[in-house]
């Protein structure tokens, strides 16, 4: 292994276009799960409603997780599951999910 191959040694272009992506994807995740909290926080979700949100939950679950933002991703993940398996919205994990999107990590 030469020194150019170990993690950390990347030329410096590649490392500001990566965080240049990192960036978006985090400002990306966080829109995402304002959507969410926008929809299932309504008095009343409809089927695509929930629908729209288990989407966008899947994908803030795997890009918050690639990103660094892992109690965004933790906290997707718990809220794609209660919608999955249908055991409803829970307020709580609407408040966990807000204090993710809030905690100064996610965008």
């Amino acid at each position: 292994m030469t020194s150019g191959d170990r993690a950390g040694d990347e030329p410096a272009p590649f490392h500001d276009a990566f965080a240049d992506l990192a960036e978006r994807a985090r400002a990306r995740n966080v829109r995402r799960a304002e959507r969410v909290l926008e929809l299932l926080g309504a008095p009343a979700v409809d089927a695509d409603g929930r629908a729209e949100a288990a989407e966008l939950l899947h994908a803030v679950t795997g890009s918050a997780g690639t990103f660094g933002q892992e109690e965004l991703s933790d906290a997707a993940r718990h809220l794609a599951a209660l919608l999955r398996d249908g055991d409803g919205v829970r307020p709580g994990a609407l408040d966990r999910l807000r204090r993710a999107v809030g905690d100064g990590t996610s965008a």
